[in-house]
C-alpha cells in the first residue's frame, strides 16, 4: 500500500492449497543475490515434536532458499521467484521473522542480561513480604507501638504489600509478553497476538487468554491469570492481617495494688497488760462476727487498687476456718409437759431442765450451746484438725416448727489460697484451696529468730512453705471462744441475756425457720444459720490475726503485692490473610521462571513488550502480498478483520523527508 498516493483496496484472492502461516526469524539472511529480496533463507524456531501444537490439519511448508530455486520442491512447495510482479502466481504467506540463528547453549550471563530487571522485582516482592512477616512478627501480641506522628501498623502493611505486589505483577506482565513470541513458534492466528498484549494489560485480558491458550501449554496461562486475577484482592486482605483488641495490661507509673495476710501467728508476750488487752480485742473478734449481717460475708481484707482493675497472684495466708456437722442423729432428750428434759451427747454434754422453767407452749423456740466437750464428728486423737483446733461448740434448737436439730461446730487454724481480683471496682476472692496439715520443726519466726522449734501448718500448694503457729495468743483465742459461745435462750424468759450468743443465735433460728430460706449452699435453714454465723465469726479473728502481725513487727510477709491494670491497646495478627499474598509471590517466580526458561531454550530473543520487533515482525514480501490482496483468501480475510478492528490504524511510518527520524502518514483513505 502506498501511502504517498491512493491506496488500494484490499481484494482477497482464492488461492487452491493454504499455505503455511508460521513465524521464523526476524531479518532474513540473504543466500548469494541480495537484489532479489525474496530470495532468502528462513529457518523455523520450532521443530516437528514440539508439545505445545494443538490439533490441526496438515499443512505444506516452503523453503525460499536460492539453493533450492532450480530443485524440484518438497510436498507443497513453490518457487517464490516470478519473474512478473504482478502475475497471480502463489505468494508466501505472512511470517513472523527474526534473525536465522541456531539456539545457543544456556548461560546464566545471558539470561540475567536479559531478564535481570524481572528478577530483581521478583527479589523485592519476596524481600517485602518477608520484612512485612518479621514486622508482623514483633509486634504480634504487643502494645500498639507510639511512632512518630501516630502512625500504626497499618500504613507500614500498606506500603510493603504494595510494593511486594508491584513486584510481581510487573515480571508476569512482562513474562506473558515474551510468551507471545514464543506462542508463534507454531502456526497461530495473528488475532492471538493482540490476546497476548491485553494479557499483559490486567486481570481480565489475563482471564481472557485462557481461552485462546487452549493447548498443553494451557496451564502457563493459567498462572499469570490466577496472579492478576487475585491481585485485585491484595491489598484489602493483607490489611485485614492485624487486628486491634484491648485488653488489661499493668500500669508501672501508679503505686502497686496490696492486699494484706497473715504469714505466722505467734503471740508470746507474758505482760498481764497484754494479756488483758489481748482477750478483750478477741471478745470483740468475736462479737463483731456474731452479729455481722448473716446475709453478708465479713471482709477479712480489703486489697488496695489505684485504678479498677487490679490482679494478684494466688497467695496464701493463715486463718480462722469453721467446720460443721449435722449431729442431729446423736442427740437424745427427753419430753415433758412439752417441754425437752435431759439433752445430752455422746460426749458428755448434757442439759438438765427442772420444774421451775417455764412451759414450752407450742409456738416458742429454744436454743442451747454449749462448749468444753470433745468432738463427736471427727477423731481427737488420730485427725489433723486435733493440732489446729481452737475451740469446738454444740448448739441444740427446738421449735414446734421443727423437731429438735443438733449442730457441731469447730473452730480452727488453717492455711488458705486464694485468687484475688477488682474488676470494675468490684472485689473477686475465691478459695483455691486448704491445708491444715501441721508439721513439728524448726523454723525462722519473725520478731523471734530463726531455728526456733514450732508448730506449723503447710501451705496447699508446697509443703516446703510453712505457717508457724503457737504462744499464749491461741490459749486466750481458745478459752475467749468457750467462755462466749455457751448459753441458752428461751422465747418466754429463763434464758440468758438479749446480747448472748444464745439470744443471737435463737432470734436468727427463729426467723430462719419462720421464712424457711436456704443458707448459703446448704439446704437446711438450721445448719445454713449456724454455717453463715460461725464463718463470719471465724473472718473476724482470721482479721484480727493480720493485724496482731502488723502489730507485733511481722510485716515483711504480711502483703501480697500485686498490679494496677489499664486498658491497653495490643496488636494481633490473623497470618491465615497472609497466605493470599504469599501464593501470589510463588505463582509468579514459577511463571517467570518457567518463561525465562523456555525463552533460552528455544534460540529466541528477549523482546517482551518492546514495540520495535513488531514493526518488523511481517516481512516486506508477504506485507507486499497482504496489501496487494494476493495472499490466501483465508489469511487476507483474517488481515481484513484485524484492519476493521483497529480503527485507530490510519497511516504507516515512513522515513521523513528531512531524514530525521519516522513519521507516521495518514493515507487519502483509511485501510
Amino acid at each position: 500500500m502506498d501511502f504517498h498516493g491512493e491506496s488500494r483496496p484490499i481484494e482477497p484472492s482464492i488461492r487452491r492449497s493454504p499455505p503455511s502461516f508460521i513465524f521464523s526469524s526476524l531479518s532474513p539472511v540473504v543466500d548469494g543475490d541480495t537484489s532479489d529480496s525474496r530470495q532468502v533463507s528462513y529457518t523455523p524456531l520450532v521443530t516437528a515434536d514440539d508439545d505445545d501444537e494443538p490439533t490441526r490439519p496438515d499443512t505444506p511448508s516452503r523453503d525460499y532458499s536460492r539453493r533450492n530455486s532450480g530443485s524440484t520442491s518438497h510436498r507443497g512447495e513453490r518457487s517464490s521467484s516470478s519473474s512478473d510482479p504482478t502475475s497471480k502466481s502463489p505468494k508466501s504467506t505472512p511470517v513472523l521473522a527474526t534473525r536465522n540463528a541456531r539456539p545457543k547453549e544456556i548461560s546464566i550471563k545471558r539470561v540475567l542480561s536479559g531478564w535481570y530487571l524481572e528478577i530483581l522485582w521478583c527479589i523485592t516482592s519476596a524481600g517485602c513480604f518477608c520484612a512485612l512477616c518479621i514486622i508482623l512478627y514483633q509486634f504480634d501480641d504487643h502494645p500498639l507501638p507510639k511512632w512518630p506522628l501516630g502512625l500504626t501498623i497499618n500504613p507500614v502493611i500498606a506500603f510493603l504489600s504494595t510494593v511486594s505486589r508491584t513486584g510481581f505483577v510487573v515480571p508476569v506482565c512482562e513474562s506473558i509478553s515474551q510468551l507471545k513470541w514464543l506462542w508463534y513458534r507454531k502456526e497461530r492466528h495473528l488475532a492471538d497476538f493482540q490476546a497476548f498484549d491485553d494479557a499483559s494489560r490486567g486481570p481480565w485480558g489475563s482471564l481472557k487468554l485462557l481461552v485462546v491458550m487452549r493447548t498443553k501449554a494451557w496451564i502457563l496461562a493459567l498462572l499469570p491469570a490466577l496472579v492478576l486475577a487475585t491481585s485485585l484482592l491484595t491489598s484489602t486482605l493483607t490489611q485485614s492481617v492485624v487486628a486491634y483488641p484491648s485488653r488489661f495490661e499493668p500500669l508501672p507509673s501508679l503505686p502497686n495494688a496490696t492486699v494484706r495476710r497473715a504469714a505466722q501467728y505467734w503471740s508470746s508476750s507474758p505482760s498481764a497488760h497484754w494479756q488483758e488487752y489481748f482477750v478483750a480485742k478477741v471478745a470483740s473478734e468475736i462479737f463483731t462476727g456474731l452479729n455481722y449481717p448473716i446475709d453478708d460475708d465479713l471482709e477479712i481484707s480489703r486489697p488496695t487498687c489505684a485504678s479498677s482493675e487490679c490482679s494478684w497472684p494466688l497467695f496464701n495466708t493463715l486463718e480462722v476456718c469453721t467446720k460443721t456437722w449435722n449431729v442431729t442423729k446423736h442427740l437424745k432428750y427427753a419430753v415433758k409437759d412439752y417441754r425437752l428434759v435431759n439433752i445430752s451427747l455422746p460426749n458428755g454434754a448434757f442439759l438438765g431442765r427442772d420444774d421451775k422453767e417455764p412451759i414450752k407452749s407450742l409456738n416458742t423456740d429454744f436454743a442451747w450451746l454449749s462448749t468444753g466437750h470433745g468432738p463427736v464428728s471427727y477423731d481427737a486423737n488420730s485427725s489433723e484438725l486435733t493440732n489446729t483446733a481452737l475451740s469446738n461448740f454444740f448448739l441444740v434448737y427446738d421449735s414446734s416448727r421443727v423437731s429438735p436439730s443438733a449442730v457441731e461446730v469447730l473452730f480452727h487454724l488453717c492455711v488458705n489460697r486464694y485468687d484475688v481480683s477488682i474488676s470494675e471496682n468490684m472485689v473477686s476472692q475465691r478459695l483455691n484451696s486448704s491445708s491444715a496439715k501441721t508439721v513439728e520443726e524448726p523454723v525462722e519466726i519473725e520478731g523471734l529468730g530463726s531455728n526456733f522449734n514450732s508448730t506449723s501448718i503447710v501451705s496447699p500448694d508446697d509443703e516446703q512453705v510453712k505457717f508457724p503457729i503457737g504462744g499464749l495468743g491461741l490459749s486466750i483465742m481458745g478459752s475467749a471462744l468457750d467462755a462466749l459461745l455457751d448459753g441458752t435462750y428461751n422465747e418466754y424468759g429463763g434464758g440468758d441475756s438479749l446480747s448472748s450468743p444464745g439470744t443471737r443465735f435463737g432470734t436468727l433460728l427463729r426467723t430462719s425457720t419462720l421464712k424457711n430460706p436456704l443458707g448459703q449452699g446448704v439446704e437446711d435453714p438450721i445448719m445454713g444459720v449456724v454455717a453463715n454465723v460461725s464463718r463470719n465469726i471465724a473472718a473476724s479473728l482470721s482479721k484480727g490475726i493480720i493485724t496482731t502481725n502488723e502489730n507485733d513487727g511481722a510485716v515483711s510477709r504480711a502483703q501480697v503485692k500485686g498490679e494496677n491494670l489499664g486498658p491497653v491497646t495490643f496488636v494481633r495478627v490473623r497470618w491465615p490473610w497472609l497466605l493470599l499474598l504469599g501464593s501470589q509471590i510463588v505463582l509468579s517466580v514459577v511463571f517467570v521462571g518457567v518463561v525465562i526458561m523456555r525463552t533460552a531454550t528455544s534460540g529466541f530473543g528477549v523482546m517482551k513488550s518492546s514495540l520495535l520487533p513488531v514493526l518488523f515482525a511481517i516481512n516486506s514480501e508477504e506485507r507486499a502480498s497482504i496489501e496487494a490482496g494476493t495472499t490466501e483468501r483465508k489469511y487476507q480475510e483474517e488481515f481484513t478483520k484485524i484492519v476493521e478492528g483497529a480503527p485507530g490504524v490510519v497511516g504507516q511510518f515512513s522515513t521523513g523527508r528531512l531524514r530525521r527520524g519516522w513519521v507516521l502518514r495518514r493515507p487519502h483513505r483509511e485501510i
